[in-house]
């Protein structure tokens, strides 16, 4: 399961606002898909996914705030979860199913939060302003 962590949109960020999530829990979502509107201190943007899968939960819902790298949801297969909340495993099967939950394979994969790019977000919003700048000047 990977988890969907608030980004750094901006330098001067420290919280993030999810003004509208574009995926309802239990959907399906591609890498790279956009998932989320956050509204950051300078402008409003969409997250795109950072894992393909079944958005399994949504930890903050619209109108709620989260701190930069807070998980705000979560992207899994929805198959193999299921069976390991309702049941334990057999004896056999219970060594193989412990490295997957506490190695995470799936966070370690996704990207870490924007804030190793925010030049690139915050090209993303300065296009989006200029364009909406352009717009209103014509």
């Amino acid at each position: 399961m990977a988890s969907v962590q608030m980004p750094r949109l901006s330098d001067s960020m420290e919280t993030g606002k999810i003004l509208r999530w574009l995926k309802k829990e239990g959907d399906q979502v591609q890498k790279g898909e956009p998932l989320v509107e956050i509204e950051s201190d300078k402008a409003n943007i969409e997250v795109e996914a950072y894992a393909t899968g079944k958005l399994s939960k949504i930890v903050v819902p619209e109108g709620e705030s989260a701190p930069i790298g807070a998980v705000i949801a979560e992207i899994g297969d929805g198959e193999a979860a299921a069976p390991a909340d309702k049941a334990p495993a057999p004896q056999g099967q219970a060594e193989a199913a412990e490295p997957k939950q506490g190695a995470r394979p799936a966070t370690a994969d996704a990207p870490k939060p924007q804030a190793t790019r925010p030049q690139a977000h915050v090209a993303q919003a300065e296009k989006a302003v200029g364009a909406t700048a352009q717009a209103a000047a014509v």
